[in-house]
Parts: structure tokens; sequence; C-alpha cells
């Protein structure tokens, strides 16, 4: 259980996007590591937001801070909301 924390967060730094675990304490310790940090939650709403937004226009191109965003890019940002509501038992 000491090693858990530090492997979960090392297979987070290496791209995965969860973990398994033998035992239920374990749960917490994943939800944690895997779950969006607060800044990704944010710029993933605001991203949403504005993506939607410039679709209800009927807008071809869309700018999110300085930067053109498309479809693959803000269905990674819903992803990373649908992970956040997952893991708070929303979903």
């Amino acid at each position: 259980m000491e090693a858990f924390p530090a492997s979960a967060m090392s297979a987070r730094q290496l791209g995965m996007k969860g973990g398994s675990c033998v035992h239920p304490a374990q749960v917490l310790i994943l939800n944690e590591v895997f779950s969006p940090r607060p800044e990704e939650v944010e710029m993933a709403e605001a991203m949403v937001a504005v993506y939607d937004e410039a679709m209800a226009e009927g807008l071809g191109a869309v700018s999110f801070r300085s930067k053109m965003i498309d479809v693959p890019v803000v269905e990674r940002a819903r992803r990373v909301l649908t992970l956040r509501d997952r893991i708070a038992g929303r979903v």
C-alpha cells in the first residue's frame, strides 16, 4: 500500500488514464491521482463553452485563448469533464 500512490502517479505521468486495484482502499488513491486537476477542468469547461457557443452561431472556426481549436481538441476537453463527473459519481 505504501508504494501504490507513487506507482499510480508514475502511470499517470506515462500517459495512463486510470489504474486497477485489488483492495478497496486503493480506489480513493486512484481517484485522487487520476482526477483532472482544477486547472484542467477550468480550461476544459471554458473551451467547451466557447466551442458550443461558436457552433450555435454557425461559425466554422473557433479561437480559444489565442489558439484555433477543432473537434478533436474539444472532444479531449469533453473527456476531461466526463472523467471528473465519473469520479465524482455524477455519471
